[in-house]
């Protein structure tokens, strides 16, 4: 269900403090810089789903940039958003739209209360406080992966992060069927296949999706993979895998790999992102921002902003990885609008 909000932020001091308590939940910047790095935050209290409802059943919550992850023994709830800037007549207003979009991946027939557990302790604790927690506030733990264990009979589903963001997978122990592995996907399309077997779902803000399925049991050692055929099988909305035979005494690991995605920003708006792809893969994004502090790389064109608007290009490699960015402007309003 896409949703569109309109905030308007005052320069008085007591209007600010109350959009940044109501909103930093979702927008807050300082959620992904060094000083709190990315982590799975245990549920206290202090998700919230768009307009501020509370969620049932959630144990954890990851956010990535603009996208919040609400993480359940039934699956992930994927809320993005989009905040735009708007002209307002009042001067001492600043005027946003924030368009949301939510997605929901449920598992199928599973365990209606797995076992979960929380593991790699991360450093730092988040703080929230509001009317209902009192000044003292409530205190959400960090950590860096999450198992819900059977949540098929003999079949765990793990969650941790990498470099590249959110990754799953389900671990078929000996003797347990892994065609019991299925899910769907609620509120949006339903999902396709590309020509490279890469699971797609598209929605209003952009797309989700994952690559074809890495699918393997290991050796007697534990040491080595042994690769086993997998593709998805899709059925309106669900999504199943289809296997190759395999030797079902060892523990079989059925792996989606996530297609590589980042969220690119700064401390204001950014307007209008278009993206390519070069002939060796790395991808090139571009638009327009007022953000003043986007990343700065040595040997670019314009490592500042000059004006109040300029256009801005970024480059990552094919695995997502950072390579450079520059503004792009001069003294008045400049934008781009494609690359």
């Amino acid at each position: 269900m896409q949703r569109r909000y309109r905030v308007l932020v005052s320069v008085v001091l007591m209007s600010l403090m109350s959009f940044g308590l109501a909103l930093n939940a979702k927008i807050n910047p300082k959620l992904s810089s060094p000083s709190a790095p990315v982590a799975f935050e245990r549920n206290v209290g202090q998700a919230r789903y768009e307009g501020g409802r509370q969620p049932y059943g959630v144990d954890a919550v990851l956010r990535l940039g603009s996208t919040t992850a609400y993480i359940h023994g039934k699956g992930l709830d994927i809320l993005q958003q989009v905040t735009y800037r708007v002209s307002n007549r009042d001067p001492y207003m600043t005027g946003y739209e924030v368009d949301l979009f939510r997605t929901d991946m449920r598992l199928i027939g599973s365990n209606p209360d797995p076992r979960i557990e929380f593991s790699g302790r991360q450093p730092g604790t988040m703080r929230y406080i509001n009317a209902q927690t009192g000044i003292d506030g409530i205190a959400a733990d960090r950590f860096g992966s999450i198992v819900y264990h059977d949540v098929w009979p003999g079949i765990d589903m793990r969650l941790y992060l990498t470099s590249l963001g959110l990754k799953y997978d389900f671990v078929v122990e000996p003797g347990a069927d892994p065609r019991m592995i299925a899910f769907r996907y609620e509120g949006t399309t339903a999902p396709v296949t590309d020509e490279d077997g890469n699971l797609v779902v598209e929605t209003p803000l952009g797309s989700l999706g994952e690559q074809a399925p890495v699918v393997f049991t290991t050796d007697d050692n534990g040491m080595n993979r042994i690769p086993v055929k997998a593709r998805y099988q899709i059925s309106g909305s669900s999504v199943r895998f289809n296997l190759a035979a395999y030797d079902p005494t060892r523990v079989l690991v059925v792996d989606p790999q996530r297609i590589w995605a980042t969220y690119y920003g700064g401390n204001n708006t950014i307007e209008s992102a278009y993206s390519a792809i070069d002939p060796t893969g790395n991808v090139i994004i571009a638009g327009s921002t007022i953000a003043t502090n986007m990343p700065s790389s040595p040997g670019v064109l314009q490592r500042r902003l000059k004006a109040q608007t300029d256009g801005y290009v970024a480059k990552f490699d094919e695995r997502g990885q950072f390579l450079w960015h520059t503004y792009y402007g001069g003294s008045l309003i400049d934008k781009l609008n494609d690359v």
